[in-house]
């Protein structure tokens, strides 16, 4: 069985990640799969994840160059990038002349960065029962991405959540695959299939007291926010919107320790260079301690991502939506602290963090002075407004009433501010009466986070993870695969109500958030 795998893209990230991950696995515990391609829209970093894929393998497999290869059709590549839009008809040809009769494994299949694609799916799925195709979704176009959402409806021409005897789909986590199901696509449709957690390789030769003195004269001659000798809080992920940096850096900035914040990566695409360059700014201008993209620039100094996170005191993370949640599960593997936004995606593996060495929170206040609940009241109701074109009255009802609620106090959460009035907030803290104000209503989290300074190593039980094991994980594909061979003929079904009810349960005042708004 040939295993065909399809993502708009093969670049670094948490979806690619997956796509290895995955791959190493079924190739290593599945002699039922003979080989695996990879088929995506561009050709950048495509050798770079073969070649990883590759080196993970063992003995003939590793050997065979027909076990794992990549096909490029630049018109599955996100529609931003194109002259013009693509043609799903042929698309659909493409797909059934070199992949008919294959297993398809589509991952993010209908996240609204190219509808063709993801209409010529659907239409080969109708037009071919016999085409299995398992659909993974990592991100849901509900969940605050309503222009693409938008994009889909104006381009696909099927309901894009098909019932049909052919297609399974696959979430990452259990809180997805309650809303799936709760929409009305049947169980026996819908598995969960989580995230495969590697082990990670520490080839780290030199101490981390050694890795940290180098990483402290680095930064300190080249980063203007970087205090000298201080701790180093890092956040290993990309400057993006739904990362919440900002809150990060609002919390080290709080601090009574002396600390420096290390995001390690910059937003790279369109939609997110924008929120990048705020967060670099703010460090820029000392409004946060510590240095924006200092895996790059430590990387360009020869010290790898390991050895920083060897390095680092505490890992954290304020982000305000993920599917999975990589970076929880990997600070256990780094064996180091972690601080983080509680998320309801944790709650599938909150049992193997301890207290000790965990703190999960609910919300980063700020005072909300009249000033500031003014203009952000009047952003709210414009964006409300402006969200009646793609949602229901009920579900615009039930935010408004949510939306008075949250305006009601003195106090609200930092994540309820776009990026530029978070930037804004940050310089008002030179008032030290606003920032011991701010502290205050913070008092646990930073309480917390100075008493993880002091923890040199965590403790956890590898057993703990085991689920996430590449073993385990095969076991989980081959169940998948092996349902459509016990799949009874059923009806197809094309219910209109299974999208608007997974708008709504993704509908929630945090998910309107202006963090997200176009910059």
């Amino acid at each position: 069985m040939r295993l065909v795998v399809f993502h708009y893209h093969l670049l670094p990230g948490g979806v690619t990640q997956v796509i290895s991950s995955s791959a190493v696995a079924a190739l290593t515990y599945l002699p039922e799969i003979d080989s695996i391609t990879l088929v995506s829209g561009r050709n950048e970093n495509t050798k770079n994840v073969i070649s990883g894929i590759r080196s993970k393998l063992n003995g003939k497999i590793f050997n065979d160059p027909e076990k794992i290869q990549s096909v490029t059709i630049p018109e599955l590549d996100y529609i931003t990038e194109m002259n013009k839009y693509p043609n799903p008809e042929h698309i659909k040809r493409t797909l059934q002349n070199n992949f008919e009769g294959d297993l398809w494994w589509v991952h993010n299949y209908h996240l609204g960065k190219n509808p063709f694609f993801t209409d010529a799916l659907l239409q080969a799925a109708v037009e071919n029962p016999k085409q299995k195709i398992v659909l993974q979704i990592h991100d849901f176009p509900e969940a605050s991405r309503f222009i693409n959402l938008e994009t889909l409806h104006k381009h696909v021409s099927l309901p894009i959540y098909p019932v049909l005897p052919n297609i399974k789909y696959v979430t990452i986590n259990s809180r997805d695959r309650n809303y799936l199901t709760t929409a009305g696509i049947p169980n026996k449709m819908v598995f969960l299939l989580n995230n495969p957690v590697e082990n990670l390789q520490n080839n780290n030769i030199e101490n981390d007291r050694f890795i940290y003195n180098k990483i402290d004269k680095i930064l300190s001659k080249s980063e203007p926010s970087y205090i000298k000798a201080a701790p180093l809080i890092v956040y290993p992920v990309r400057t993006i919107r739904r990362k919440n940096v900002l809150e990060a850096g609002l919390l080290a900035k709080c601090s009574t320790i002396p600390v420096n914040l290390l995001p390690t990566l910059p937003g790279v695409s369109k939609s997110e260079a924008g929120y990048s360059k705020i967060v670099d700014n703010c460090f820029k201008n000392k409004l946060i301690p510590g240095a924006p993209k200092a895996g790059l620039i430590l990387e360009q100094e020869g010290i790898s991502f390991q050895n920083i996170m060897n390095a680092a005191d505490i890992i954290i993370s304020s982000s305000v939506q993920e599917g999975f949640g990589y970076l929880f599960i990997n600070s256990l593997q780094w064996k180091k602290p972690l601080i983080a936004r509680k998320l309801d995606i944790i709650d599938d593996f909150s049992e193997i963090f301890s207290d000790k060495f965990s703190h999960f929170y609910n919300s980063v206040n700020i005072p909300l002075r009249n000033p500031l609940k003014k203009l952000l009241k009047m952003e709210y109701d414009k964006k409300l407004s402006n969200l009646g074109a793609f949602l229901d009255k009920k579900i615009i009802s039930k935010l408004k009433e949510q939306e008075s609620e949250i305006f009601k106090g003195n106090t609200i959460d930092f994540l309820y501010l776009s990026p530029i009035m978070q930037m804004e907030f940050l310089k008002e803290l030179t008032d030290p009466g606003l920032l011991e104000e701010t502290r205050k209503l913070n008092i646990k989290i930073l309480e917390q986070m100075e008493n993880m300074l002091s923890i040199n190593s965590i403790i956890f039980n590898e057993n703990d993870i085991k689920k996430f094991s590449l073993q385990n994980h095969a076991e989980q594909i081959w169940n998948i695969i092996f349902s459509f061979k016990n799949e009874k003929l059923m009806t197809s079904s094309s219910n209109k109500n299974i999208n608007p009810s997974i708008i709504s349960s993704f509908a929630n005042f945090p998910s309107i958030s202006l963090l997200y708004n176009p910059l």
